[in-house]
Parts: C-alpha cells; sequence; structure tokens
C-alpha cells in the first residue's frame, strides 16, 4: 500500500512539473540576476521592491534576483563577473561608464534585446547618451540623472537675497557665498561640489570645468585640451574654494544631501530625485515643503555665458553573457516604458520619464516644478561627456590633479601640464 501511495506521489509530482509552463503560457520559468546600487539605497530601496514585484506579476515566469551593489563598486563588480564568465543579465549603469564595459566585449546591443517600439518611444537621441560605442547602442535610457543647480530658497532669505533669483554666473555665485560665509554658521555646507578622484567626481566638475574653458572639453576624441588658461582657472577656483571654506572638500556629493534635508546647504548640485532623497533623510518634511524650501535651475554660466552641465543616465545594460536576453529585454522595456515602473519607481523617487508616451499619459510629471524646471531649463544646457575605453583612467588623472590643487601648494601651473602629459600619453 506504502509502494502504491509513494507511486502516485511520484506521477502526481512528474504531471505537475509538466503542466506549470503550460500554465505560465509555455514558458518555462527564467530567473533573471539585476544588479543594480538603488535596491540598497534610502528613498529608492522601497520603490525598486514594488518595481519589481509589479514586473514578476505581469510576466510570472519572470523572476527577478537583485545583486545590490553600492554605486562606487558598480563597475569594478561588473567587470570582475564577466571576466570570470559570471555577468549579471541587467545591471544598471551611469552612461558615462557604457562605453568601457562595450569596449571589452560585455555588453549586447541593447535593440538586439528589446521589444519592437522601443527606439521610437524613447528617441535617438536619449539611446545614444544612455550609452553608445562605436555606433551601436549597448544600453536603455532608463532614469536621466544629469543634474541641475540647487538652491536654498530659506537661506538665500535669511541672507536678504531675493529667494526667487538664483545666481546666473560664477562671478554672482562667488558674491552669495562670501556673504553666506560671513553670517551663515560653520555648519553649513555652502556649495555641494562633489571633488573626489572617481569618474562621479568629473561628472560633477563637468559643468564648471566647461565654464571656465569656454565650451572647450578637455578630451575630444585623441586630442588633449587640458594645459589652458580657462582649466588653470578652474583648479585654482576649486583651491580657493576650499582654502575660504565654501566647499567642503573629499565629500562625495552624496554626502551633502543630509546637509541639505536640514536646511545646512546654501547650493547643491544634484538630479530631480533628490527631493525624494531629503524626504527620507528627514521624514518631517512634506514634498510641498521641499518644494518651498529650494528650487533647481541650470549651472551658473562662466564668462561665455554659456551654462554647461554633463549629460548623464541610470542606464540599463544587458550581458552578452546572459543565457536570458530575451527575458531581460522584456525587464529593460517595462522598467523604461510601462505605466506601472513610471508610476512606482520614476515619478515617486523624482526621476524624469525617457518614455515620450508616458510623458502624456502620467501627468503628475508635469506637476513636480522640479520635473519642469529639468526639462525647461536644466536640459537643454546638457553636453556629452568624453567617454570611451580610457574615461575611466583619465577621470583618475583629472581628479588627482584636482586634489593635489586644493590639498597643497604646488604651483597650478605644473600640476595642470602634468595633467596634460598624462592624458596626452594616455590617448597616443
Amino acid at each position: 500500500m506504502k509502494k502504491r501511495i509513494l507511486s502516485m506521489l511520484m506521477i502526481c509530482t512528474m504531471m505537475l512539473s509538466l503542466f506549470v509552463p503550460a500554465a505560465l503560457g509555455e514558458k518555462e520559468p527564467v530567473t533573471l540576476q539585476f544588479l543594480n546600487w538603488v535596491s540598497q539605497e534610502e528613498g529608492t530601496a522601497a520603490p525598486m521592491q514594488e518595481t519589481i514585484a509589479a514586473f514578476e506579476a505581469e510576466y510570472p515566469w519572470i523572476k527577478i534576483e537583485v545583486l545590490a551593489v553600492p554605486v562606487s563598486d558598480n563597475v569594478k563588480e561588473l567587470t570582475i563577473m564577466s571576466a570570470g564568465g559570471n555577468p549579471p543579465d541587467v545591471a544598471q549603469v551611469h552612461s558615462d561608464n557604457i562605453p568601457v564595459l562595450a569596449a571589452s566585449g560585455f555588453l549586447a546591443p541593447i535593440l538586439d534585446c528589446v521589444p519592437e517600439g522601443f527606439k521610437e518611444d524613447v528617441g535617438e537621441l536619449k539611446l545614444n547618451n544612455a550609452g553608445m560605442y562605436n555606433g551601436i547602442n549597448y544600453a536603455a535610457p532608463w532614469c536621466d540623472s544629469a543634474s541641475g543647480f540647487w538652491y536654498n530658497k530659506v537661506l538665500m532669505a535669511e541672507l536678504g537675497l531675493d529667494p526667487e533669483q538664483p545666481p546666473e554666473t560664477i562671478d554672482e555665485m562667488m558674491e552669495m557665498m562670501k556673504l553666506a560665509k560671513e553670517k551663515l554658521g560653520e555648519d553649513v555646507a555652502i556649495l555641494g561640489l562633489d571633488t573626489t578622484v572617481r569618474t562621479i567626481g568629473f561628472y560633477h566638475a563637468y559643468g564648471f570645468m566647461m565654464a571656465f574653458n569656454d565650451g572647450v572639453s578637455p578630451i575630444n576624441g585623441q586630442e588633449i585640451n587640458f594645459d589652458t588658461e580657462g582649466i588653470r582657472n578652474y583648479f585654482q577656483w576649486v583651491r580657493d574654494l576650499v582654502k575660504e571654506g565654501y566647499v567642503l572638500p573629499g565629500l562625495r556629493y552624496g554626502q551633502f544631501r543630509p546637509y541639505q534635508a536640514s536646511n545646512k546647504s546654501l547650493f547643491g548640485y544634484d538630479s530631480p530625485s533628490n527631493a525624494a532623497t531629503i524626504l527620507s533623510l528627514n521624514p518631517e518634511l512634506t514634498r510641498e515643503q521641499v518644494y518651498e524650501n529650494w528650487g533647481m535651475t541650470k549651472l551658473p554660466a562662466g564668462k561665455n555665458g554659456v551654462s554647461y552641465s554633463a549629460a548623464q543616465y541610470h542606464s540599463l545594460a544587458i550581458f552578452e553573457g546572459s543565457e536570458n536576453k530575451e527575458a531581460a529585454g522584456l525587464f529593460v522595456d517595462f522598467m523604461v516604458r510601462s505605466e506601472k515602473a513610471n508610476r512606482t519607481y520614476q515619478l515617486v523617487v523624482g526621476w524624469p520619464t525617457s518614455s515620450s508616451e508616458m510623458m502624456k499619459v502620467i501627468p503628475e510629471f508635469s506637476e513636480n516644478p522640479f520635473l519642469v524646471q529639468y526639462a525647461e531649463v536644466c536640459q537643454p544646457t546638457f553636453v556629452s561627456l568624453p567617454t570611451g575605453p580610457d574615461y575611466a583612467e583619465a577621470c583618475t588623472i583629472i581628479q588627482t590633479g584636482l586634489q593635489e590643487a586644493y590639498t597643497t601648494d604646488h604651483p597650478i601651473d605644473g600640476i595642470v601640464a602634468n595633467v596634460q602629459k598624462q592624458l596626452t600619453e594616455l590617448y597616443e
């Protein structure tokens, strides 16, 4: 009798295993590994979890395994995994790092993976800015993460300044910061500028660097334009900012956010989604109060009167080593273009949508004052970063030189000339 029952159980189990794929529309179960940093950050972890749950509900044969890695370790971890033959299926990557991974052969062309209609919806320009290498799009534009210039209306009013008139030029900003240094306490971060030795540090500073260099990129293909009067003035400017106490040196830009959440920061440089981070850091605030306390506009301009900011996306890339590219393409398409993802993640966190269709479908995108300013004032100032296979090393060289400028009294001319020499050798 026991043998008969056992045999029947085994038969039922086998029949159930055959039935499951049929119940899922003849789809074999798939597990996708999704490496990202937002799943372990305040302000984004919960919306990301809800968005993934929504995807799994819509595609029940696909499960998402989250690999949460700090943003500072993102490229290093992806390189190690890919070189070891064990890449994730999908990863969140800063757009300026896409060419580095693509040049190593780690990424699959994104348009080969996503469903039809993707390119038409997001547009060629966004696709190209999200991550192109050698004329091929290797990433999807998930969240437009370029930054705008944040100004604290509360502190500006305390200083006797018009809280609706942020500085339009670097010279105006310097005058306001001088006043702030005289009147505000020592616990105020006057300008939240990232000066760290990393690619994000270079990205964060690129707009100011371009302003001082009259819009000429320090790296243009194989041509190096670093040893110029504008770059020397920029290095001297950063040295002076640190010396006068306007900038707290060595802080990553995310480390300025607690100051912003407590109204202890006058000026910052961050993305529209920073509103959600401020709310997570200071639960006593409402979203309306954040809008009242802060404004956002384009970066102050240099002598030529033109404002510049580096274009950047939180891009989604699919890896060449993935055995589930079709399922990965569905996940990327859902994250970028579905109404559910745009409502539970982009809208909640404060990112602009990359989908032209969702911009029409979801009116709340046009009700967020930061997103309106971002679209109308900030985006027209965006310029491409000089990305490529040598980009990360170039950023290290430049930011190391900048660090030398604000931590030593070495002649600026010599520091800049040495950076020019190293860059020239790198790109030969």
